[in-house]
């Protein structure tokens, strides 16, 4: 095949203009949506049931696998009137899958809010079957917010500068913002909220990770700041012998 310029994008000794898979991914190129970003090769998956709201209106989520950014919508139900899916989107290009809407429904009105991951090749869905009609969030185009020269569509840690763009767990998420760069975890879940993600947090519902140290996780410890592995508890009253009063 003439090939006069030799391009080899990822570099496998095989031409781009011949090659299955150009961007090496391990996805070949008739299949994968981005066939010359070895980082995307299909749209995030979804959210899932995990947006929740605190103090001031402040959205949180879990990351959707393969998202390397976030976008918010948000639709409204008046008074009396049936449920339709009439969302716009009050939030895009996120870098974090946080956001807060100060905005307050009036009286009888009610907000829904649907998150959803983005990448090169797309939103992920909205939900188990897409909701319609309703807006869509503009495109981001070729935006960097860290300036590491990869686009935040392609980038697997957008808010982090990461030039090398390393995954090694190949879960998605750059090593440079994992909550677990050596276990696999694409949802980055970390239900206590203390910085590892649960795929390698020994305690994930403990933020201490057992803070006395007695091989038992925080939440079901029934001595929580005494050292007691075999949690004796004579009167079979919640509490540790080692620290009943």
């Amino acid at each position: 095949m003439p090939n006069a310029t030799q391009e080899d994008g990822d570099q496998d000794g095989v031409g781009d203009l011949c090659d299955p898979d150009r961007d090496g991914d391990g996805v070949a190129n008739a299949t994968d949506c981005d066939p010359d970003t070895r980082t995307v090769s299909q749209p995030p998956g979804p959210v899932g049931s995990t947006l929740e709201f605190g103090i001031g209106g402040h959205a949180s989520w879990s990351p959707a696998a393969r998202a390397t950014i976030f976008a918010l919508y948000r639709g409204s139900v008046g008074p009396g009137a049936p449920f339709a899916y009439n969302h716009t989107c009050i939030a895009s290009g996120l870098l974090d899958p946080a956001v807060a809407d100060p905005a307050i429904p009036e009286p009888g009105t009610l907000f829904y809010y649907l998150a959803v991951g983005v990448n090169r090749c797309g939103e992920g869905p909205l939900g188990d079957a897409a909701p319609a009609p309703g807006d869509s969030c503009p495109p981001v185009g070729s935006a960097d917010s860290d300036g590491d020269g990869v686009p935040d569509l392609d980038d697997v840690c957008a808010g982090e500068p990461d030039a090398g763009q390393l995954d090694g767990d190949g879960d998605g998420r750059g090593d440079a913002c994992d909550h677990c760069p050596v276990d696999a975890d694409p949802e980055q879940l970390d239900q206590d909220g203390d910085g590892a993600g649960d795929a390698c947090d020994p305690c994930p519902l403990d933020p201490e990770d057992d803070a006395d140290a007695d091989g038992v996780c925080g939440n079901i410890d029934n001595c929580p700041e005494v050292p007691n592995p075999g949690q004796e508890d004579g009167d079979e009253d919640g509490t540790g012998d080692a620290c009943a009063p």
